[in-house]
């Protein structure tokens, strides 16, 4: 999950839904809560006035995902990531999600 960055957030009659882009494969993909991908799902989707506390930069959006990771002795564990989302940047960038 570390290759997504958030596009975009929307709403429509059922709901929040956001884009998704994989940076390494270049793909895209539109998901809500409960949304499943590779090992993990969509736990939620938030949209400002919230204050997400990171940095100066401008985050208008929230998507956090959890991960199940295998480690080497067979056992599950589950790990929560937060991918944020900021408008572009004068500068043409974007902030990354932690």
């Amino acid at each position: 999950m570390e290759e997504l960055t958030v596009i975009g957030i929307y709403s429509t009659e059922r709901g929040l839904g956001a884009l998704l882009k994989d940076q390494k494969l270049g793909t895209t993909m539109f998901v809500r809560e409960g949304s499943k991908f590779w090992n993990g799902s969509v736990i939620s989707i938030q949209r400002a006035p919230r204050s997400f506390g990171v940095g100066d930069a401008q985050v208008v959006g929230r998507v956090t995902c959890s991960e199940i990771i295998v480690r080497s002795n067979g056992q599950l564990v589950t790990k929560q990531r937060f991918l944020d989302y900021a408008p572009k940047t004068p500068g043409g960038g974007r902030t990354a999600g932690q």
